[in-house]
């Protein structure tokens, strides 16, 4: 179906396909009619000087994975094809049923395995902000303790002040009261 999409596009003008994403394509139609893994091409394209894996093998395929212009006349060469015929596959003959068959195969298991993907990130996330929330409330609540004990520290502290300033200027006062004269300043 995307192939048919893209040849419609390519005639109507309405987008231009991406190139890497046509190659990757390609890369995979040649791959599996030859009966090559990702692994094997990754340890064939070794001899070219590269360090493939075969996750980047599959990653150039599904074209998320940008090819420099040496590696896809490395690739060419490695499935004795034509650079052109990468990058513009719409020119070979159809495809037969069966390659499209194993190509909605790839993609089904490749859509299944990102959304398994993304619901295991998706209750990482409400785990993760659950956590914040946490976290949040009780800052929330010891700011709020805090706050509290510096307003209590300053009203006893004031508090003192006050008491210790009464209680100096009683001093004086009970003990002329008691003796009659005036007292003798404290020390």
């Amino acid at each position: 179906m995307y192939y048919l999409l893209v040849a419609n596009m390519q005639v109507t003008g309405d987008a231009r396909p991406d190139s890497e994403v046509l190659a990757g394509r390609e890369l995979r139609r040649q791959r599996q009619s030859k009966g090559w893994s990702h692994e094997e091409v990754a340890q064939r394209m070794r001899a070219y000087g590269y360090r493939f894996s075969k996750t980047m093998i599959a990653e150039i395929e599904f074209g998320q994975h940008p090819l420099r212009v040496r590696e896809l006349a490395d690739f060419a060469a490695l499935f004795c094809i034509e650079v052109y015929d990468l990058i513009h596959p719409a020119s070979r003959p159809e495809r037969s049923l069966a390659e499209i068959d194993q190509e909605i195969a790839e993609l089904q298991h490749r859509w299944k395995q990102l959304q398994e993907a993304l619901a295991a990130l998706t209750g990482e996330r409400r785990m993760a902000q659950a956590a914040l929330n946490r976290v949040e409330a009780e800052q929330k609540a010891n700011q709020r303790d805090a706050l509290a004990v510096q307003r209590k520290l300053i009203f006893l502290r004031e508090a003192r002040k006050e008491s210790v300033l009464l209680q100096a200027a009683d001093i004086p006062v009970q003990r002329r009261r008691r003796t009659g004269r005036r007292a003798a300043p404290l020390p």
